[in-house]
């Protein structure tokens, strides 16, 4: 979950070098890869891959049968090094916050495909990491310009988006709720048991947040396709079984619809809360924005 790279262990490297002492013939490689979630915690959100260069066991073999601990450590060593250069490492959790808040504003300002992202946020966090290090006053005030604009939106219930686009009124966003109301409520009353007991479950377990989708996926597994027969069948005994069908074939369309329609409506009540506000809190708000796309362009860039 955390964008930090954990300390490296040993054990990869014990393991690679007893292999090739066991079998002299053995062509081993260690090959690290990066992945680097969007939103780890939800479901059908992006992932990008990165594999990095085989790190060939042979290399190292010599020096290894010379210097056993001493090897095992300078080939770990290397492994983390080549490991980090595939991932956002923002090195702790103050830096991971300020970090997350301006790529978000990076994001929405200006957007740009999932490998050019990657890279752009890979190189604030290493300038993040060095301004902390190297200035600390710069970092700290910045760290004060971030929270105040976070807490801001927390406390007015509005997203970064909405505030770069000026919250105006999307009447075709509007009708296209009223219109699509029916559409969610049968949609998401037919999923009531079948998607609601797995996000309760995963709630009520109070499970570490990263496995949450993974706890709602395997018992959706469960869930959906019971409850589907048991609505399938319920169906089938009032109206019969052609009626069954028709229904059965809805269920997953109108599920994808609903779970659209949510999204939506949160951007549309986020407008709405934007819109509400006075002039002058909504120019506040904005002026914090820019303050940290001034540091974006500039310090950070």
């Amino acid at each position: 979950m955390e964008r930090r790279l954990r300390p490296f262990k040993t054990g990869t490297a014990r393991i690679a070098f007893s292999a090739i002492q066991q079998y002299k013939d053995l062509d081993l490689s260690i090959l690290p890869i990066g992945l680097n979630y969007d939103r780890p915690n939800r479901f059908r959100s992006r992932l990008l891959v990165h594999v990095g260069e085989p790190l060939k066991v042979r290399d190292w073999q010599a020096a290894y049968e010379k210097k056993p601990k001493d090897t095992v450590r300078t080939l770990t060593n290397q492994l983390e090094t080549n490991t980090r250069a595939l991932l956002i490492d923002t090195g702790d959790a103050e830096v991971e916050e300020v970090h997350r808040q301006l790529e978000s504003i990076l994001r929405n300002e200006h957007p740009v495909v999932a490998a050019a992202e990657f890279e752009r946020s890979q190189q604030l966090a290493i300038r993040l990491k060095e301004k902390k290090a190297e200035e600390e006053a710069y970092y700290q005030g910045l760290k004060a310009d971030v929270t105040a604009y976070a807490g801001l939106l927390d406390s007015d219930n509005v997203d970064d988006k909405t505030v770069k686009e000026g919250a105006k009124t999307k009447l075709g966003q509007g009708l296209g709720l009223l219109l699509g109301l029916p559409i969610f409520l049968y949609g998401a009353i037919n999923h009531l048991f079948a998607a609601g007991i797995p996000a309760y479950v995963a709630r009520k377990i109070d499970i570490y947040i990263g496995y949450q989708a993974t706890v709602k996926a395997i018992t959706g597994l469960v869930t959906v396709p019971l409850f589907y027969y048991l609505q399938y069948k319920l169906v089938g005994w009032y109206l019969g079984s052609t009626w069954a069908w028709g229904y059965l074939l809805t269920l997953s369309l109108f599920a994808w619809v609903a779970w659209q329609y949510w999204g939506e409506w949160q951007s549309f009540r986020r407008r709405q809360s934007f819109q509400q506000l006075t002039q002058t809190k909504k120019e506040e708000i904005i002026q914090k924005r820019q303050t940290l796309l001034q540091h974006l362009s500039t310090s950070l860039k």
